[in-house]
């Protein structure tokens, strides 16, 4: 009986989303597809790509292990040779590390027994023309402030992504000469807010929200719309936590500096990319306890999800302010 209701709620959640978008979602046993997921961007060496089995609704006992994987990630036909890095809840995840560049074409495909093949390709577009200020707005928070700017007058909307990672740096140098000085190293992801001075007009794209944070190629992303170039020059205003460099530790052996870098990756993102990272239809579908969910928004051939470039200007690994 509650699997019914389970299968009676979905068909209802379809019908309403079948008034808003195109769902393409496998509901026959024997016809499950593969769902990968990628985001390579140039200034990024390191690309994640995910894949899992997108299992039918009507099938809920089928296995998602995968089995007789063979994946293949190419930069204007050289091959980058991506490696197994984890696996997760079924979820296998592959790392390539390949610098890639604007105007590079990215194609990345995969295949598992007893699933179709998948396969996409991407172009890597310009970076967005920005550029950065920051200040400490009040204690323990850096603000930082993007003027994005676009000289090609009114058109069509831009979409745009930012992420701010982090390291922290142990410094230890000791009094003895003959010891060598120590470094120990690690990563920092920041809770960050927001906020544009757009809002979202468009229901086929994002919604509800002009701003919304997703899980991009392994950070932490917020990303936005402009307003179509009606306005040449829009102010994005992101805060983050803020800790000064100090010493952390002072004996008459060793001395310990801790120190903070972190750096800010502005992404122009393809309209298609934008669409598929709507929450709006993802978590409707997750309610409905599909994971990964199954949309149509995506470019994958032969299955699901999506594989898209993304442009990055970056400003490189920079200091706390006022050291």
């Amino acid at each position: 009986m509650k699997t019914i209701h389970i299968i009676l709620s979905f068909m209802l959640l379809l019908s309403v989303l079948s008034c808003e978008r195109e769902t393409d979602i496998p509901l026959k046993p024997g016809t499950g597809r593969l769902y990968l997921e990628c985001f390579p961007s140039n200034g990024h060496d390191t690309t994640y790509i995910s894949l899992t089995a997108a299992r039918p609704v009507t099938d809920l006992a089928a296995p998602g292990r995968l089995s007789g994987i063979r994946m293949d990630f190419s930069v204007n036909g050289e091959s980058a040779g991506p490696e197994l890095y984890s696996v997760d809840n079924d979820t296998y995840t592959y790392m390539v590390d390949f610098p890639i560049e604007i105007g590079d074409r990215v194609s990345v495909s995969a295949s598992a027994e007893g699933y179709p093949s998948v396969s996409a390709v991407s172009e890597v577009p310009g970076a967005p023309d920005m550029e950065m200020e920051r200040e400490i707005y009040r204690y323990g928070t850096l603000r930082h402030r993007f003027t994005v700017r676009r000289k090609d007058g009114p058109g069509r909307k831009r979409y745009y992504g930012v992420a701010i990672t982090g390291e922290r740096r142990m410094e230890t140098v000791y009094a003895d000469p003959e010891k060598e000085p120590l470094t120990e190293v690690s990563c920092l992801q920041y809770d960050y807010g927001m906020s544009s001075p757009v809002e979202s007009t468009d229901e086929d794209i994002l919604g509800y929200e002009t701003i919304t944070q997703c899980r991009v190629n392994g950070m932490n992303m917020v990303v936005f719309e402009d307003d179509g170039g009606n306005t040449p020059e829009l102010e994005i205003v992101v805060d983050i936590p803020y800790e000064k460099d100090k010493y952390w530790v002072v004996t008459e052996e060793y001395s310990t500096y801790r120190r903070t870098l972190y750096r800010v990756d502005m992404f122009l993102i393809p309209e298609q990319a934008y669409e598929y990272l709507n929450p709006k239809v993802n978590e409707s579908l997750l309610a409905a306890g599909l994971i990964p969910p199954f949309i149509n928004g995506g470019n994958i051939s032969g299955g699901y999800g999506i594989a898209s470039c993304m442009g990055c200007y970056s400003s490189g690994w920079i200091g706390s302010p006022g050291q």
